[in-house]
């Protein structure tokens, strides 16, 4: 390991630089350029005002760098000459760029830029002595002009020279560069070609141009340009500093990058597993990787699965498989699962066939159009002839494994028409399907998150929907389809919590459900087991307990939120009954005991054989409790909304 500082002219002095397969497409956008110009004029404005050139420095961030396996300089530390103002050697080390990718090209094209409009000033040593070393430079043990950088892109490879070669054509004989056929930049379709990154590098180039157009040259003064292009050379070459991290071993190298990078999300997580996934295949590996993660990125592209969403579906894939976990998260857990043993090939191709195997069934259900009789044929599809499930489980795990597959691709990236459409024939053919005894963990979750994702939508689109019942209808469905009831109720005390029911004024909601002929107990916990969490009271952000405690106040129930042995946390009653936030007060063992706390006419021996004796289920109790609490709960809501 060896750590300096060095300045932008320092860095390609010394270095040839290869940007390997691993490494994420050029991606900034012209606005990233715009800011890094920025800032390097703001740099050039104030070190006129330092006495000496270079006293006025600023960090611009760190490079890493490793050695090229093969290179003659892969057997030891890098040999760095700190003395990058003066540098002029005629031999330069082949590095890999683990970090700092996007302003090395960004300065390689600020280059270009002050270098061609130097020759068409017929200022070729000035030309010259930017070409050299930013774009090319002659080596020495070669005994021939080489390019700065290679890229392991083949299509981005040639883009780059064909670019450069078309820029100084006509100026060939006034400056060395090396010798490439110029040819137009759009025919080439290389191994690895990217057309979104060329592009990107076309807007960016553009973008320099723009800007040095607009706020450097003068085209009616050349030696103020002259003097200006002087500026930007002696910025680079003096007072842009970089901290140049390099280390023998890429494996070490990317360590960096990752506590780098990874950390503050500069790069996205799709761009790390990328890089991870590329990165730790063997060098003869690593072009046949490359590809099939573009061509993955090529197909869900395919699926109308916009780059925006492409982090959201990978997460979901992580979820469908393994759990729940958080944005952040998604990378170190994959890499915990796949990439424990970087080396290993059969764990990076089960992360390969993960993704694979997940667009696939995405394709199905997008392609086709899903109902529930498609639904129905893909899920017996998956274990017909007696095959064994996923991982040799049983039918069962198979049809578990497919929703969770399903989900995964799906929660988030679809709109809310598509999402209806999807989702809601898959767990209800679940539903009706699946017996909760089998696997009762893995199926709940699954139906549970269908419910929920259903739910959401639902009451999203009713907000702006001029029908008044759609919410009726929605809710009226899940009740005819769904008939289990530790289905509902497992649904209830998991999943809702998230449910952002704000969205639909829940008050009118609740009259609707209450006035129609779907009125259903479960269904109803669903709503007010929702109702309880900082989206429906933004007075008392994230403290459900003082709401419940204001409201029930208010709502006469003053005698008895001010128990000792009140709790008024959300929890449930026996085998996963929601008590309405209401949890079942401490030594209550009798009639008597359970009167003090309701109003004369609630409790009769049904609700108390129901709260004292803990019964798993009595409808008779849950209505009359419901009925109450419905129209106290319903008072509390007229105040706040």
């Amino acid at each position: 390991m060896n750590v300096t500082t060095t300045s932008a002219r320092g860095l390609f002095n010394n270095f040839r630089f290869v940007f390997p397969l691993y490494q994420r497409e050029y991606s900034w956008e012209p606005e990233d350029v715009d800011d890094f110009l920025s800032s390097i004029n703001l740099i050039i404005d104030r070190s006129k005002h330092s006495e000496r050139r270079g006293d006025y420095q600023r960090l611009m961030g760190a490079i890493v760098l490793a050695s090229v396996e093969n290179s003659d300089n892969s057997n030891g530390v890098l040999e760095f000459n700190n003395e990058d103002e003066h540098s002029d050697s005629d031999h330069r080390m082949e590095v890999s760029i683990i970090d700092g990718q996007q302003r090395l090209t960004t300065i390689m094209m600020i280059a270009s830029c002050l270098a061609k409009k130097a020759a068409e000033l017929k200022r070729f040593l000035v030309a010259r002595d930017i070409i050299n070393p930013y774009i090319s430079k002659v080596d020495s043990r070669a005994e021939e002009i080489v390019w700065s950088v290679r890229f392991s892109n083949v299509g981005a490879n040639n883009w780059w020279y064909g670019h450069i070669s078309s820029e100084f054509g006509k100026y060939r004989n006034d400056i060395e560069l090396p010798e490439y056929e110029s040819i137009e930049s759009d025919s080439f379709t290389g191994p690895g070609y990217v057309t979104s990154s060329i592009e990107k590098m076309k807007k960016a180039i553009s973008a320099v141009d723009n800007y040095f157009k607009n706020n450097v040259f003068d085209d009616d003064d050349s030696e103020l340009t002259m003097s200006r292009i002087k500026d930007w050379l002696g910025a680079l070459r003096y007072s842009i500093r970089f901290i140049l991290w390099e280390e023998k071993d890429a494996a070490d190298a990317f360590e960096i990058f990752e506590a780098l990078n990874s950390k503050g999300q500069q790069l996205t997580t799709v761009d790390l597993l990328k890089m991870l996934t590329v990165g730790t295949a063997h060098k003869t590996e690593q072009e046949q990787v490359y590809n099939e993660w573009n061509n993955f990125i090529i197909a869900i592209n395919g699926l109308g699965i916009r780059d925006s969403q492409i982090e959201t579906f990978i997460r979901h894939i992580f979820i469908s498989k393994h759990g729940p976990v958080s944005g952040k998260e998604v990378y170190f857990k994959f890499k915990e699962i796949y990439f424990n043993n970087s080396r290993d090939k059969k764990t990076r191709e089960r992360f390969i066939d993960l993704l694979n195997a997940s667009l696939d069934v995405y394709e199905f259900m997008w392609i086709k159009g899903a109902d529930a009789s498609l639904v129905q044929k893909a899920l017996s599809w998956l274990v017909s002839d007696g095959e064994q499930g996923a991982e040799g489980g049983s039918k069962d795990e198979s049809h578990v494994e497919y929703a969770r597959i399903v989900l995964g691709a799906c929660l988030r990236t679809l709109d809310e028409q598509v999402g209806l459409r999807i989702l809601r024939p898959l767990f209800l053919c679940l539903a009706r399907n699946i017996s909760p005894e089998t696997d009762p963990s893995a199926v709940k979750n699954v139906v549970m998150s269908a419910i929920g994702v259903y739910l959401r939508i639902v009451f999203k689109l009713a907000k702006g929907s001029s029908e008044s019942n759609v919410v009726e209808i929605a809710v009226g469905n899940l009740c005819k389809e769904i008939s289990d009831k530790s289905v509902i109720n497992f649904a209830t005390s998991q999943h809702l919590t998230s449910m952002r029911l704000h969205e639909v004024d829940p008050k009118e909601v609740l009259n609707e459900l209450r006035g129609s002929n779907v009125y259903n107990v479960g269904v109803l916990n669903l709503l007010l087991r929702s109702v309880a969490f900082k989206t429906i009271f933004p007075p008392f952000e994230g403290n459900a307990i003082r709401v419940w405690q204001y409201g029930l106040e208010d709502a006469s129930w003053s005698a008895f939120s001010s128990r000792p042995s009140y709790d008024p946390s959300l929890d449930f009653l026996g085998n996963n009954v929601l008590y309405y936030g209401i949890r079942r007060p401490r030594n209550t063992r009798s009639f008597e005991d359970v009167k003090i706390h309701y109003p004369e006419g609630i409790v009769d021996d049904t609700v108390v054989s129901f709260i004292v004796q803990n019964d798993e289920w009595n409808d008779d109790a849950i209505a009359k409790l419901s009925d109450y609490y419905v129209n106290e709960i319903t008072q509390v809501w007229s105040k706040w909304f």
